[in-house]
């Protein structure tokens, strides 16, 4: 007489739960790899608007006359900006300052924007 004991489990059942274990850790381990891209990707965009905002402010600082500071410069001007960004289909409005110098000696013009800090 052959008695099966019911607690035990086939191998198609542990095949089965192998597999649907083995799909989840995929598609989280898909998450994790795409969250960490976009987290470099955003890092690096960062950095480089940090760069480009340093290497406009050393420009602007350059141009004013010797003994002024930025609000005494008659060719550096500044006004509030609304900035429209659009991302796929959508506008995300950022208040803030835009700044504007015109160097009189070579007539170049050079514009930045400094976001609120709100």
């Amino acid at each position: 007489m052959i008695i099966k004991s019911k607690k035990a489990l086939t191998l198609i059942e542990v095949l089965v739960s192998i597999t649907i274990l083995t799909l989840i850790s995929l598609t989280l381990l898909g998450v994790i790899v795409s969250s960490a891209n976009s987290q470099s990707t955003a890092q690096a965009r960062n950095s480089a608007s940090y760069k480009a905002a340093a290497q406009l402010e050393k420009k602007i600082y350059s141009m004013q006359t010797e003994g002024t500071d930025l609000s005494d410069s008659s060719y550096i001007s500044t006004q509030t900006h609304t900035l429209i960004i659009n991302i796929g289909g959508k506008q995300i409005l950022c208040q803030g300052l835009m700044v504007e110098s015109v160097d009189p000696n070579t007539s170049v013009h050079m514009k930045g924007f400094y976001p609120d800090e709100d």
